[in-house]
């Protein structure tokens, strides 16, 4: 339970600069209505929150990692990766 505590406070941690950074977004287009695609935001608070927990407040260690684990991804869902590397092709 306390742990499971601890993660939550990092979680509030790494949501409060994106909240503050989607309603800078909402204010700069107006106030009432905006379009604020969340993907790549969403991507990288998860990485946050995973790096908080594994490396503590090391985020930096983290954000290495996880750009190596999207550039692997990127490379691996490039359309035959796995046939030309397998020698299917």
């Amino acid at each position: 339970m306390v742990l499971l505590q601890g993660m939550v406070g990092l979680m509030i941690e790494a949501a409060q600069p994106l909240l503050l950074k989607w309603e800078q977004i909402i204010e700069d287009q107006g106030g009432a209505k905006a379009e604020v695609k969340v993907d790549a935001d969403l991507r990288g608070f998860s990485a946050d929150v995973i790096s908080r927990v594994c490396f503590g407040h090391s985020y930096s260690k983290g954000k290495e990692v996880f750009l190596k684990l999207r550039s692997i991804q990127k490379i691996m869902s490039n359309h035959g990766f796995l046939f030309r590397q397998s020698g299917f092709l």
